[in-house]
């Protein structure tokens, strides 16, 4: 669907190089500590025990709720941008410093880009889309970590955590564009980060390039809370999440055994979008499905419908 194709993409253009490789600045391990890592695992094994509790189901079965702070560099040092990831059992959260915003819930989606829109997307599906979707987001990590192509290079214990260095190959596909030029065959994409050494759960790390001439660029830094204040949307968001300036009745395969209604209603500033699933291709403003409907973004009360096609 084009709304998720839009917003993965946007998430990997500044997120995934955030835990695939990263140490700027950090102490050298002492070799004598792996040999008290618990259980003798080693520093794949490790990584594999993260990843396996980074998925949010996981996560928000140790804690109440998850956040995560990070903070992007250009090649000078100065910074990009930061974002802000929130999630528990009934919201999930993606901001950044630029206004861009992601809100899903299990019976919807609120989004807004300040480069693209005007106002706030209010989308909603039908036949459990949103349900499917918040499940399958509650299976993934809550953000990306591996790729299959990672090198543990070290790990040390120091009281109740564990520090990974994890080392694979930089892809300038997956970084802004402020900095692609800076990669180059054989740069190396390289992450440190911290983890509790009992639950696996991440503290916080930093990611930067290693050029082939040892040149180092911090890329990024990251921080992980659990148990903090539960996400409160903002007043203008919350107008619009409670308002009924706008309302869309749809109706589903109407005069069949499967009609059902669907009603979404959102304040003055949102723009009500429906999502279809596979099988469902257009939205109609007659009962008989014969005559497509047109955008409209007015206030009022609005009825469609849609069937499945043979």
């Amino acid at each position: 669907m084009v709304r998720k194709n839009m917003i993965t993409a946007f998430l990997l253009t500044f997120l995934l190089f955030t835990l695939a490789g990263c140490s700027y600045g950090w102490p050298a391990p002492d070799v004598n500590l792996v040999s008290q890592m618990p259980e003798q695992l080693s520093g794949t094994e490790v990584f594999q025990k993260i990843e396996e509790t980074h998925i949010v189901r996981e996560i928000l079965a140790r804690h109440k709720n998850v956040q995560e702070n990070a903070i992007y560099f250009d090649k000078q040092g100065n910074v990009l941008t930061s974002i802000y990831i929130y999630a528990d059992n009934e919201i999930r959260v993606w901001e950044n410093d630029r206004s861009y915003i992601d809100i899903q819930y299990r019976d919807g989606f609120y989004s807004y880009d300040p480069d693209t829109m005007d106002k706030v997307v209010v989308g909603f599906g039908i036949e459990g889309m949103d349900e499917k979707d918040w499940e399958s987001r509650m299976d993934a990590p809550l953000e990306f970590i591996s790729d299959g192509g990672e090198e543990i290079t070290e790990m040390a214990e120091s009281d109740d955590r564990i520090t990974l260095t994890i080392v694979s190959g930089a892809d300038a596909e997956f970084y802004p564009e402020e900095i692609k030029d800076e990669i180059e065959p054989g740069t190396k994409s390289i992450c440190k980060m911290e983890v509790d050494a009992e639950t696996y759960m991440i503290y916080e790390g930093e990611t930067y390039l290693q050029k082939p001439d040892g040149k180092e660029l911090k890329v990024g830094e990251f921080q992980f809370s659990y148990d903090v204040m539960p996400y409160e949307p903002s007043e203008e968001m919350l107008q619009i999440m409670n308002g009924t300036d706008k309302t869309v009745i749809l109706i589903a395969n109407p005069g069949t055994e499967q009609e059902k209604t669907y009603v979404r209603s959102c304040g003055e500033n949102g723009r009500l979008l429906v999502m279809l699933p596979d099988g469902y291709e257009k939205l109609y403003k007659d009962e008989a499905c014969t005559q497509e409907s047109e955008p409209s973004d007015e206030n009022g009360e609005r009825t469609l419908y849609t069937v499945k096609e043979p």
